[in-house]
């Protein structure tokens, strides 16, 4: 396979482990490891063991390790990591080390990436369908207005739209951009409580800023017809994500080739409000924000 792969590790050998065996099916010939430093001096022999797991590819291959001597968190790591890599490359798929990997996906993202490498609408490939069989699907995949980062690719015109700072946020905000935008007041509110906290510096998530630069530009993210990357990255020693939510852990199927292309690039509404009420807006949260905009409560806390 002649895509470059990244694969953005940390302090999990046996994640890692399992993402080397992962590849093996296809046998990537050049391939990124972006890896950041330990937290505590408790943490450098598990660094150290997960980068040691990178030994274990054991066929013909070119590996650029990019790697951290301290930590710098996962959003400064994730986003140097790729700024480096798309210094060089012209397109990638990234893999952050808690996935499994259905082996289809790989020829899936290569032919994606070639089909739509000069059309700026396309902001990138997700691995990740959470339909849950609510939604028929005609074709292999369809279009979101949603990156969905467990697992994906994407090329160098796309990654250079990431903003990291959340330029013209307060701006916008002021405007009711998000209203006019998602034709959502429920959704608006979600949105802006999720970029008021990164704009905040709540919340260190380069997913996010990564969700804010693909609605600010309009752009499409392609979302395959099945799941075919299950994120089991969950638990205490994740960075984030220390509880299962419905969408972690997602059993993965394998793409039927050859693929079966929709005729327009155009967005699927309906398919994008089942991913809004898996992925995003449970009862409780939407209750949260209808309560919060009726009393007029701040939707986060200023630092």
């Amino acid at each position: 396979m002649n895509i470059p792969i990244v694969l953005i590790i940390y302090h999990r050998p046996d994640l890692t482990k399992n993402l080397v065996n992962n590849l093996r099916s296809v046998k990537p010939k050049n391939i990124y490891v972006v890896a950041d430093g330990p937290k505590t001096p408790q943490d450098k022999a598990a660094c150290d063991y997960a980068r040691d797991m990178i030994k274990e590819i054991d066929w013909p291959c070119q590996i650029h390790k990019i790697y951290a001597r301290v930590n710098m968190g996962l959003h400064k790591r994730v986003v140097s990591g790729l700024d480096t890599v798309f210094k060089k490359e012209k397109w990638a798929i990234i893999l952050e080390d808690d996935l499994v990997i259905d082996p289809s996906f790989f020829p899936y993202c290569e032919q994606l990436l070639k089909k739509y490498a000069k059309n700026d609408q396309i902001i990138s490939i997700s691995g990740n369908n959470f339909q849950f069989g609510k939604n028929e699907i005609k074709k292999s995949y369809y279009f979101s207005r949603y990156v969905h980062s467990w697992g994906w690719a994407t090329w160098k015109r796309a990654w250079d739209l990431y903003d990291d700072n959340l330029t013209d946020w307060t701006k916008l905000r002021q405007n009711n951009w998000l209203n006019t935008t998602l034709s959502s007041r429920v959704l608006a509110l979600y949105w802006t409580m999720i970029f008021d906290m990164v704009s905040a510096g709540q919340v260190d998530s380069w997913a996010y800023r990564w969700t804010y630069s693909a609605l600010k530009n309009t752009k499409l993210t392609i979302i395959p017809d099945r799941n075919l990357v299950s994120n089991i990255g969950y638990g205490t020693k994740a960075t984030h994500t220390t509880r299962k939510s419905r969408v972690m852990g997602m059993e993965t199927s394998k793409m039927i080739f050859p693929l079966k292309h929709p005729r327009r690039v155009q967005r699927n509404i309906n398919v994008d409000r089942q991913t809004e009420m898996v992925a995003y807006l449970s009862p409780i949260i939407i209750l949260s924000l209808l309560i919060r905009s009726i009393v007029k409560w701040p939707l986060c806390k200023k630092s």
